[in-house]
């Protein structure tokens, strides 16, 4: 074995596992909190990345395309509870109702802004080009600056649902809606807090990956995707637990190439979530 494309691949690992840590604490705010399969997260993520390229090529600066990519994740993300799917909990939808329906809005979204802003990517431009030497292994400035940010963005979050009103709440929905409801805590609110949290970090994420490549109609889906089997890898209901199940995926993806070729990596991710649910269905970390 080729020891030294092993750390390299170690390294891609641990900042792929970062990356996903993002998109899967972002699902996991909003799986675990609302059990919407919003498949018009990767919607959300292309909106954000759209955001982000627009916002840099008018000239505001980078930091302020990062800011805006939040801020319309947070505002798409409020609006598809808001616009969708409190009105079908109204009318009495099913779970797989409301899939359904997210899928039609993400369809419906990719399609509208491929006319509207064509399918040509648009890019954030070059950033830094440095790179840091770690033990042998390379990391770019761009992937150290984001699992950084990485890292603040799951902190913060943990501390936002143990420390604060709101995140208490949430965790309290989690747990049990209808008790929670019956102490007062306002379901739909939290809900749409739900939404809005988890978007607003997934477009973080939606920035670094146009900051490293561009932004294009067809982004959403794979790291959103790859985003959800770490969350159900780690375990619903624990953001620990999807910050866990992102660093086994990134590094098992990684690692995989020593000896399979790049197209299998989506194959080990999924063969590495089916044995793992065999073994453990509640994911490697169980909800309280």
């Amino acid at each position: 074995m080729n020891v030294d494309l092993a750390r390299q691949l170690f390294a891609d690992g641990l900042v792929d596992g970062a990356f996903l840590a993002v998109v899967a604490v972002s699902w996991s705010v909003i799986y675990s909190t609302t059990r919407v399969f919003h498949f018009a997260h990767a919607l959300t993520f292309v909106l954000a990345a759209y955001g982000a390229a627009i916002a840099v090529d008018a000239g505001t600066g980078r930091w302020i395309g990062g800011l805006v990519a939040v801020t319309v994740g947070a505002v798409f993300g409020a609006l598809c509870e808001i616009g969708l799917y409190r009105h079908l909990r109204r009318r009495g939808s099913t779970g797989f109702g409301m899939f359904l329906a997210s899928m039609g809005l993400y369809i419906a979204g990719v399609n509208v802004l491929e006319l509207a802003a064509g399918s040509k990517p648009r890019s954030m431009g070059r950033f830094g080009g440095g790179a840091i030497d770690v033990a042998g292994m390379r990391i770019t400035t761009v992937d150290a600056v984001m699992m950084l940010a990485a890292s603040l963005v799951v902190a913060t979050v943990i501390f936002f649902e143990r420390r604060s009103r709101w995140g208490r709440a949430m965790v309290a929905a989690r747990s049990n809606p209808v008790m929670a409801t019956s102490v007062g805590v306002d379901i739909r609110m939290v809900y749409v807090a739900s939404f809005a949290l988890g978007s607003a970090v997934l477009g973080l994420a939606a920035f670094y990956l146009t900051a490293k490549t561009s932004a294009q109609p067809s982004m959403g889906v794979p790291p959103v995707i790859s985003g959800l089997v770490a969350m159900f890898l780690g375990g619903i209901g624990r953001t620990w637990g999807a910050v866990l199940g992102a660093i086994v995926l990134g590094l098992s993806q990684n690692l995989g190439g020593l000896w399979l070729p790049g197209h299998w990596q989506v194959i080990v991710s999924f063969v590495i979530l089916f044995v793992v649910l065999l073994a453990r269905p509640q994911g490697l970390v169980a909800s309280r």
